[in-house]
């Protein structure tokens, strides 16, 4: 995976990352939520029996740089939007997420949707009823317990984005 954006955090793939001591000592439902490879907004809908919420923290309309680009095979200063959100759930935030989106090629009530920021990317995408495809998955650890993953996802064929996901509220409390 060497096109990935460079990173000072040591990266690792999936299959990786299940086989390491960590892995095998952390809650479950983290691991779980690290390795899949689907919609985290789902998952947490799914865990805490309830909707999840998007609180901005910032968001705007980039030019993407080089790294970004080469990675979703855009051409650099294409135009896209960069945010940085907490996933929340029953008033607690759960996840820190930040996201480069390309905007050429979203249909018109997408980009509409994304750009009002109100609500969590990943019930867009499936508001939107696209296929949503994510790969490259790499998980890594910063600063002890906080662990985050990254990827790359596309709608259909076309790659549009790169996300990053910190867990910041796991493991849930009963």
């Amino acid at each position: 995976m060497s096109d990935l954006p460079p990173s000072s955090i040591r990266w690792i793939n999936a299959d990786d990352f299940i086989k390491t001591a960590e892995a095998a000592r952390m809650d479950p439902v983290l691991r779980i939520l690290l390795t899949s490879d689907g919609t985290i907004t789902t998952s947490i809908e799914a865990l805490t029996l309830g909707p999840v919420g998007v609180e901005v923290l910032r968001q705007e309309e980039v030019g993407i740089e080089a790294p970004a680009a080469v990675f979703l095979a855009a051409v650099p200063g294409s135009r896209a939007l960069s945010r940085e959100v907490y996933l929340t759930a029953n008033g607690r935030r759960l996840v820190c997420a930040s996201s480069v989106i390309l905007t050429e090629g979203l249909d018109r009530p997408l980009l509409q949707a994304l750009r009002a920021g109100r609500k969590p990317l990943g019930r867009l995408l499936r508001e939107s009823g696209r296929p949503v495809v994510r790969d490259r998955l790499q998980i890594a650890s910063a600063d002890g317990p906080v662990w985050m993953r990254r990827y790359r996802m596309g709608l259909g064929s076309k790659w549009i984005g790169l996300i990053q996901e910190q867990f910041i509220g796991f493991p849930l409390p009963e």
